[in-house]
């Protein structure tokens, strides 16, 4: 893997990225994640990533997804959605770990709350 602009940020290569998708369309049940995070190095300060995947460590958050802005996140309602936003080549997928004190929202994507 390639380092690219930015501590942490890796670019997945192309066959750990087929991995992932043939892992998610055997695993329907998988949840899409939004991560709202803090960003000092851009002029808006908050990162938006949809996560595909995420482990949690102790000091930081470790996130497989791609960044997304306000409109786009607002339309990514599953893990299909969102890896048909991916093959669409618009993102390119990123693996990157960002400290828990950074973390705005973590928001679940894939949980259905029941009408009343």
């Amino acid at each position: 893997m390639q380092d690219i602009s930015g501590v942490g940020v890796q670019e997945a290569n192309a066959s750990a990225l087929a991995n992932e998708r043939n892992k998610n369309a055997r695993n329907t049940n998988k949840p899409l994640y939004i991560v709202r995070t803090e960003d000092p190095s851009k002029t808006k300060k908050i990162r938006i990533l949809a996560a595909i995947e995420i482990r949690e460590e102790p000091v930081t958050l470790d996130i497989t997804g791609f960044d997304v802005d306000n409109e786009t996140q607002s339309t990514l309602t599953n893990l299909t959605d969102a890896l048909e936003y991916v093959n669409e080549g618009k993102v390119k997928i990123i693996k990157t770990k960002i400290p828990w004190a950074r973390i705005i929202e973590l928001e679940n994507r894939s949980y259905k709350r029941k009408a009343r």
